[in-house]
């Protein structure tokens, strides 16, 4: 069962990179660290959460713009060029690949192969990001430590977004996780008040969305492959990297693993596994793909 969810930012948010320095933040929340967030609020709320553990696929955070007459849904910007741009001069085509994100109707005429610089738009104004000066106060001397922190700030007529395909019975365990996360707030700095969200369930869900059958599949989440998966990766495939590495609560860090980034397109159906940890505490980090079916 898939759901939509809008997200509301209540503040600015910052979430960690493959850099690792709070010197800089990712521009939109990667589904892991969504993931993560909700699995831990609900084995805080429910003796077994194991369904959801198990069962959930969700996206990543992206972006949605706001006017008085429609609701405008972007994805990420695919890794290739249209069809049309490898035929023949790239020249007007390289400002597609200097957006993040594009419209769903944009990804349908990139994928087609009709979308031309005419019909491509300049893109929408998401968010900015920042970077402040803050300190750290040693409690015996009182000298102060000063560093930098990036965060993104998410502009009035944008909400975030994410799509969430978890069985019907477990609904209800998903929400209530969503509220005690709204509570706590997601990302790094929560104590300095980034990070403060709420979640808006929306009851129309556009078919792109819905579609999961296709002749190609458009992740719009991290995506770490079985190891039968990956002999399937033909160079007619679309695809970028991602290394990442997490942290235990009692601070150990863990080996960095590989995953496909949200926008890379395949010509199968990714299934995707996740990644159990068990030392020094159980943590399960979601590998199992969100996709669209497309042409």
């Amino acid at each position: 069962m898939i759901n939509l969810y809008h997200v509301k930012f209540l503040s600015p948010f910052h979430v960690g990179n493959r850099i690792g320095s709070i010197d800089y933040t990712d521009s939109y929340i990667h589904s892991d660290t969504l993931a993560s967030a909700i699995i831990d609020t609900a084995c805080t709320l429910y003796e077994d959460a194991s369904v959801l553990m198990e069962q959930l696929r969700i996206s990543s955070v992206f972006y949605c713009v706001k006017d008085e007459k429609k609701l405008t849904y972007t994805v990420p910007t695919p890794y290739f060029f249209p069809r049309k741009g490898r035929e023949g001069d790239i020249s007007g085509l390289k400002k597609f690949k200097k957006r993040g994100f594009i419209t769903l109707d944009e990804l349908n005429d990139w994928l087609k192969g009709t979308l031309t610089p005419e019909t491509f738009n300049e893109g929408f104004n998401l968010f900015t990001t920042d970077t402040r000066i803050s300190a750290v106060i040693d409690r015996q001397t009182g000298a102060a430590s000063p560093y930098t922190r990036a965060a993104v700030h998410v502009n009035p007529n944008v909400e975030g977004y994410f799509l969430a395909d978890i069985p019907e019975e477990s609904v209800q365990m998903l929400e209530a996780s969503l509220n005690l996360l709204a509570y706590r707030g997601i990302g790094g700095d929560k104590t300095s008040g980034y990070g403060q969200v709420e979640f808006i369930k929306q009851s129309t869900i556009p078919d792109a969305f819905l579609n999961q059958t296709g002749s190609r599949y458009y992740t719009l989440s991290l995506y770490h492959p079985e190891k039968k998966e990956i002999e399937k990766v033909t160079p007619d495939c679309s695809y970028k990297l991602e290394k990442r590495s997490y942290w235990f609560k009692e601070g150990t860090l863990t080996d960095r693993y590989t995953f496909f980034r949200e926008g890379s397109l395949f010509d199968f159906k990714p299934e995707g596994r996740d990644i159990v940890l068990e030392s020094p505490s159980k943590k399960i980090i979601k590998g199992k793909p969100f996709c669209m079916g497309v042409l």
